[in-house]
């Protein structure tokens, strides 16, 4: 497991390490990056990423409904807003950071569709009870 958490976190400061250099190289100006380097960017993260949810359980996480009205209301290359809940929601591991040539979008992961189903089955079975 160490290994795995090493190698992913490796993966993922390589990564950071690319967006800051091309950062540096732009001086700061909204430059989106080059198709191939923001491949091999996305390519480490997904990797990173992957290699994370080796260690985490399959399970999904129970969303109240506030989350569950983000996820299900979350639109194909949008970005969930306020940062702050985009976060929770990664840490969560239902949401995942996707970048794409000049865009940046919040995307579903399997887990995510998972904990949707889990949460639409369980409001069926509420409302079948109280009625």
């Amino acid at each position: 497991m160490r290994i795995i958490t090493l190698t992913a976190d490796e993966y993922l400061d390589k990564a950071k390490g690319k967006r800051k250099r091309w950062d540096g190289l732009c001086e700061g100006t909204d430059t989106p990056m080059p198709d191939s380097l923001a491949a091999v960017v996305s390519d480490m993260e997904n990797k990173a990423n992957r290699l994370k949810a080796l260690l985490e359980s399959d399970d999904p996480p129970l969303l109240d409904k506030r989350d569950t009205a983000i996820l299900t209301d979350l639109k194909p290359y949008d970005v969930v807003k306020p940062k702050e809940e985009s976060q929770r929601l990664r840490e969560l591991g239902v949401l995942e950071r996707r970048y794409y040539i000049d865009q940046v979008f919040d995307a579903l992961t399997d887990k995510g569709e998972k904990a949707l189903k889990f949460a639409s089955h369980v409001e069926r079975t509420k409302r079948r009870r109280t009625s």
